[in-house]
């Protein structure tokens, strides 16, 4: 009877270490996909400023080189302060 009592003990306290394993695993998970939200939404940001350049310029046709237009300079110069 007396091994039967230490045994349950033994797996009662091997089912809470395994517990608090997967407690501790949901907890790390969360945070990575909190991580992962917050890089997204930063991304998402910087795409929106990247298009918003990269709208400026105009491409006179297929063949030629990207031409800048006088607005996209103007712009450009005073982001940079030159």
């Amino acid at each position: 009877m007396a091994r039967n009592v230490s045994e349950a003990a033994r797996a009662s306290s091997e089912i809470a270490s395994n517990i608090s394993g997967v407690a501790q695993a949901a907890q790390n998970t969360a945070q990575g996909a909190n991580d992962s939200a917050k890089a997204a939404h930063s991304l998402a940001e910087m795409s929106g400023k990247l298009l918003e350049l990269v709208s400026q310029f105009k491409i006179e046709d297929a063949r030629s080189k990207h031409l800048a237009t006088p607005q996209a300079g103007k712009a450009m110069s005073a982001r940079t302060g030159t």
